[in-house]
């Protein structure tokens, strides 16, 4: 009744070939040409190196830019230097550097004058050029209204005579005329220094202040000496009639001043 029907036999190679088909078919696989040839490796290797030469091209010339814009900065630094040079008035106060302590005369004088400090004077210093013409000078002190040069020195410097007189000379020649020795410091000085010191100012000649440092308890003792009474009245051998307290006092102010040693003498 039902004739029997024989299944077409399945090809091995088939059934292989759709296995890899499928296995294929799950994995995105890329494939590309790569030219080998001799030719074509040289010119790449050409291409590489031309990138390369053009990117240490780029970061020289990057580098060249920075340092020139630095150099030109340089350069209008100086120029701007100079310029406020030439237009400034050479017989001038100056921010020329000196000393702190003459920074502490000249600043109490100045207040108390108005002279100038640090004055420029051209051809102003006994110092001069490979040609021969002095150099510019700058004196301490310079008081305008009354023509008078003024420098500052230690009290242990000797006078400083070869200087004062190219101060003058140079002030004459070049900041008008009339200039001179200064006499009109005044009576000497007192100036605070430091915390500990002061600074003894006073008239040493003429166109010379000179100076000294003090203990600040020096001072102290001078005016408490000047306000003790004398021994007028008093057959004490003593110079200074003073009681018990008012000894104690001095005693304080001379170890204030250091002018004691740690066991308690002289030094």
């Amino acid at each position: 009744m039902y004739a029997q029907i024989e299944k077409p036999k399945e090809s091995k190679n088939s059934s292989v070939a759709n296995s890899v088909s499928l296995k294929r078919g799950n994995v995105q696989q890329k494939f590309c040409f790569v030219d080998s040839r001799h030719e074509t490796i040289a010119q790449r290797k050409l291409q590489r190196t031309m990138n390369a030469n053009s990117l240490v091209k780029q970061k020289i010339c990057t580098k060249c830019s920075e340092e020139k814009d630095s150099e030109d900065t340089s350069i209008q630094r100086k120029v701007s230097s100079v310029q406020s040079v030439l237009q400034r008035d050479p017989c001038s106060q100056t921010g020329h550097d000196t000393s702190p302590e003459h920074v502490a005369i000249e600043n109490e004088f100045a207040d108390r004058t108005g002279a100038k400090k640090e004055y420029e004077i051209p051809q102003g210093s006994v110092l001069k050029h490979v040609n021969g013409i002095n150099k510019t000078g700058y004196a301490d002190l310079a008081d305008e209204a009354g023509k008078k040069i003024y420098d500052i020195k230690r009290s242990t410097e000797g006078y400083p005579e070869e200087q004062l007189a190219r101060y003058i000379i140079g002030a004459n020649a070049h900041c008008s005329g009339g200039w001179e020795k200064g006499t009109a410091y005044g009576e000497p000085r007192v100036i605070p220094f430091t915390a500990q010191q002061n600074i003894r100012a006073y008239q040493d000649g003429d166109g010379v202040i000179s100076y000294r440092k003090e203990a600040k308890g020096v001072q102290s003792i001078s005016s408490f000496l000047a306000n003790q009474e004398g021994p007028e009245d008093s057959d004490s051998s003593d110079d200074w009639a003073m009681d018990w307290k008012a000894h104690e006092q001095m005693n304080a102010l001379m170890e204030d001043a250091g002018m004691f040693n740690e066991d308690g003498s002289w030094k």
